[in-house]
């Protein structure tokens, strides 16, 4: 992945490069090299899926505490629309991927159920979470592990 990096700088190659070193480097427990590349990959512009990446760099900020700016990157997702091509200029330069592809139901569950979790775990709000969590629940298809996961975090809410 460095290589690619050295090779071809500045192109999407080195972009996605910069998004898999985050990767690894969060899974490795470093947050803080993981936001690093993975702001690195926002800011390129060059990236195809920056709905995951500012995801991504969400967990590296919550395991860096930085709890306001994981949930701020968060509900930024939440506000993007479904179809871009509707969408007014100034939210398709911050829109969620350049090619105009929109937002899966699967990426906008992903984003309420992550933002549900910070508001309910780690910024005591968990009035907040309720609606988001249900918000989740709209974009889940299927049942499986992240309805599961809803669901049970709404139960803990109701205790």
């Amino acid at each position: 992945l460095l290589s690619i990096k050295r090779l071809v700088p500045d192109s999407e190659e080195s972009a996605y490069a910069e998004m898999e070193l985050g990767r690894l480097a969060l899974n490795r427990g470093d947050p803080a090299q993981a936001a690093m590349h993975f702001e690195r990959y926002l800011k390129s512009g060059l990236g195809r899926d920056v709905a995951r990446a500012r995801m991504d760099l969400s967990e590296a900020y919550k395991e860096l505490k930085k709890y306001e700016e994981s949930a701020l990157l968060l509900e930024d997702i939440l506000k993007w629309p479904d179809a871009l091509s509707a969408a007014p200029a100034r939210l398709k330069q911050s829109s969620p991927d350049s090619s105009g592809r929109s937002l899966s139901a699967q990426e906008r569950m992903e984003a309420a159920f992550r933002l549900g979790e910070l508001y309910q775990f780690y910024e005591n709000r968990p009035q907040d979470a309720v609606p988001i969590y249900h918000r989740a629940l709209e974009d889940t298809a299927t049942p499986g592990r992240w309805r599961n996961d809803i669901l049970t975090n709404l139960s803990l809410l109701e205790e």
